[in-house]
């Protein structure tokens, strides 16, 4: 396998080379016939400016496009290593500032929205809610918001927030139910 770098690019690095401290023999690095040193068949780049030279050319470059951490790290470890260049490709990619400005989604796309069916009369459809952490007022500190979606008209019942599921079934039967009758569908958060 070789390695295509930018020919004035790839005589930087070998001037950097000539110009670092001699390899240790217990580096896992490679002298080549052409001169270069290289570890797993990449070019080895010395300390110094030619490492954030690099990191511009395969980061902020127009073709490049801005690939963020992980797609920057791709790029460069197909040709180039040095010890803790993941680490630096983070810094860099978080300093930044068109990535600062347009970050993209990290998470999958949402699934489309389907828009509920309208009711046909007046309590087939409900939503409800609770309005959470009120002053106490008469032992009540949370309130049942009950509305209709037909008709907007609302139930505001008073409970606690220690209200489990039987409790707010039981909630609903006496305040809604009794007066409207079961709907065909509630709807929550």
């Amino acid at each position: 396998m070789t390695t295509t770098v930018q020919p004035t690019l790839f005589q930087d690095i070998l001037a950097a080379q000539r110009k670092a401290p001699p390899l240790s023999p217990t580096d896992p690095y490679t002298t080549w016939e052409d001169g270069t040193v290289r570890y797993e068949d990449r070019l080895v780049i010395p300390e110094g400016d030619l490492r954030v030279q690099i990191l511009r050319e395969c980061h902020d470059d127009p073709l490049a496009g801005h690939p963020g951490q992980n797609g920057t790290y791709r790029l460069l470890k197909r040709y180039v290593y040095w010890k803790g260049m993941k680490k630096d490709v983070e810094k860099y990619v978080r300093s930044c500032e068109a990535c600062a400005r347009g970050k993209h989604k990290k998470h999958k796309p949402y699934a489309p929205l389907k828009p509920l069916a309208p009711p046909n009369r007046p309590w087939a459809s409900i939503s409800i809610d609770f309005i959470e952490e009120l002053p106490d007022s008469n032992g009540y500190n949370s309130i049942l918001v009950v509305v209709d979606c037909f008709t907007k008209m609302a139930h505001f019942i008073p409970t606690k927030t220690t209200l489990d599921a039987p409790g707010l079934a039981r909630t609903l039967f006496e305040h809604v139910f009794s007066k409207h009758g079961t709907p065909e569908d509630i709807v929550s958060d």
